[in-house]
């Protein structure tokens, strides 16, 4: 709970409640670890046996936490630990055990490959079985590391673009350059 709501919660308001949020504030600080999830082909997507109203399959997810990033919570915990004991912290708070939430680097799902069995798409997001159907986002990544993972999916997604572009024998236009004066 941060200190706005904590200080609600308590029925703290009026000039004491800006009198405590700027205590607290000042010294309180919130560390969060982020863990790295290993790639795993059994963390995965399928169609499930239940249909939705038109008769689809409806997706199905396969997950679960390895042992890697588990020991990785342990470590960062331990860490934390030590470093509110140098700091002098006290009221030291941890999400709850195995809590692994607040992950909102989605990837995964059409990953990128070589092998059409181990793999939704090529390098390029050409769909391994549709010749014409290419996949740009970050879904085609098979994993991801604890940065956002936008950045890097634009990067894909121009590289696919650019590819298109090659392999319709469709030239890109060139940026007229303008000369620049030097600054003295």
């Amino acid at each position: 709970m941060n200190a706005t709501q904590a200080l609600i919660a308590e029925g703290v308001y009026g000039p004491e409640f800006e009198k405590q949020l700027r205590y607290r504030a000042a010294h309180q600080v919130n560390v969060k670890n982020v863990l790295d999830v290993l790639p795993n082909p059994e963390n995965r997507i399928t169609l499930s046996a239940q249909k939705d109203a038109m008769g689809i399959p409806k997706p199905q997810a396969h997950y679960a936490i390895d042992e890697y990033t588990r020991r990785g919570a342990e470590v960062s915990k331990a860490d934390f630990t030590r470093i509110a004991e140098l700091m002098g912290g006290t009221n030291l708070r941890y999400s709850a055990e195995g809590n692994f939430a607040n992950n909102q680097h989605i990837t995964g799902t059409m990953s990128m490959g070589n092998d059409p069995k181990t793999s939704v798409v090529d390098r390029f997001g050409r769909t391994h079985d549709h010749e014409n159907l290419f996949i740009v986002s970050t879904g085609v990544m098979p994993t991801a590391a604890t940065c956002n993972s936008t950045q890097t999916g634009l990067a894909l997604a121009l590289r696919t673009a650019q590819h298109i572009l090659e392999q319709s024998n469709v030239r890109t236009p060139v940026p007229a350059t303008s000369k620049s004066s030097s600054l003295r």
